[in-house]
């Protein structure tokens, strides 16, 4: 995306949307819909929404670090809190996709 916009502030709309950038932008788009949409049909809304909700950011981070070179600088003690904060956010979305909703 980042590529794709330092075009088209750059080289303008045909220059930008014509290279490999936008039609690696389209396909992970693409698929990034699919993929959810997949997990919407697989379980119940109650399952997939929490688990799009934790994977969500992770990817974003992974996809910062590791394609873009967007380095992720957390200090010592920040690092034990971000892990920990994490593991609260995992365990509380588990607990709530694994809660039935009272029947109606």
């Amino acid at each position: 995306m980042r590529v794709v916009a330092t075009r088209l502030c750059a080289a303008g709309a045909e220059r930008a949307l014509t290279g490999w950038a936008a039609v690696v932008l389209v396909a992970a788009a693409l698929t990034g819909l699919a993929l959810s949409q997949q997990a919407y049909r697989a379980g119940s809304l109650g399952a997939a929404l929490p688990a799009l909700t934790i994977v969500d950011p992770v990817v974003a981070i992974g996809v910062g670090e590791l394609l873009l070179g967007e380095p992720v600088s957390v200090s010592g003690t920040g690092g034990i809190a971000a892990a920990a904060c994490g593991l609260v956010v995992v365990a509380g979305t588990v607990r709530l996709a694994s809660l039935q909703a009272p029947p109606v």
